[in-house]
């Protein structure tokens, strides 16, 4: 799956539980002017990529749209080409954990609501 500006590959799933590995290049338009010199992936790129795993998740998501998002803990800052990985899970009615990492460090974790 290609967003305009990274790529979603190897989506798994299984009962209640999605995941895929989610790249963004440094070409990519987040990183131009965040910021000069030292680009990072600005935290609602990352927050997008999670909501974006839910859709493909979701059998109606061209109707689906973020209610809440709480608990959102940024924990690493995610450089230009990092490899990040997704891990979604289904832990109530239409709300959702999420889990970004990059190799064994926690990028961004969360809950949200659709």
């Amino acid at each position: 799956m290609h967003g305009s500006w990274y790529t979603l590959s190897d989506i798994k799933s299984e009962e209640d539980q999605i995941s895929a590995k989610a790249y963004a290049p440094a070409d990519s338009l987040w990183f131009s002017g965040h910021f000069p010199g030292e680009p990072i992936l600005p935290g609602i790129a990352q927050l997008s990529m999670a909501f974006d795993l839910v859709k493909n998740y979701n059998k109606n998501s061209e109707n689906l749209k973020i209610i809440s998002y709480k608990k959102i803990r940024f924990k690493m800052l995610v450089k230009p080409e990092e490899m990040l990985y997704i891990n979604v899970k289904l832990i109530g009615k239409n709300t959702y954990s999420f889990k970004i990492t990059s190799g064994e460090n926690i990028t961004c974790s969360g809950t949200m609501t659709v």
